[in-house]
């Protein structure tokens, strides 16, 4: 069975390097340009993890942690941030509020997201 994964991400350029190699990796991958949308929880519950830009429209991304990681339909579902800054404390924030993972794009290639993504995936099997 196909894995479903949602990436919320504003930016064309990403969302093509990282569907492409999401896809050649056997999941299906919806993309949400706008938090909101992604943020509705009778969408999200579908997917079986959530990438996430910290930095997407209508809503920021630490708002977007605690909706998801709260909500009883969606906190259950691992959560990789995905966002190029490497400071300590954005890091921590992130991890403190829910996220499952964070992972700065211009160190993450689309291989190093499907390996995250297979051993987040097998590690809650488990």
């Amino acid at each position: 069975m196909f894995k479903k994964i949602l990436l919320i991400e504003n930016e064309e350029e990403i969302i093509n390097i990282y569907k492409l190699g999401l896809k050649r990796a056997g999941f299906i991958v919806e993309v949400i340009k706008n938090g909101i949308w992604g943020l509705r929880p009778e969408k999200i519950k579908q997917f079986d993890i959530i990438i996430m830009d910290m930095t997407i429209p209508a809503v920021d991304g630490h708002s977007s942690i605690k909706i998801l990681k709260i909500n009883k339909t969606t906190k259950h579902i691992p959560l990789i941030v995905f966002f190029n800054s490497a400071q300590e404390d954005d890091i921590k924030r992130a991890i403190s509020l829910g996220a499952d993972a964070y992972l700065i794009k211009i160190h993450t290639t689309p291989a190093k997201l499907v390996k995250k993504i297979n051993k987040m995936l097998n590690s809650r099997k488990e």
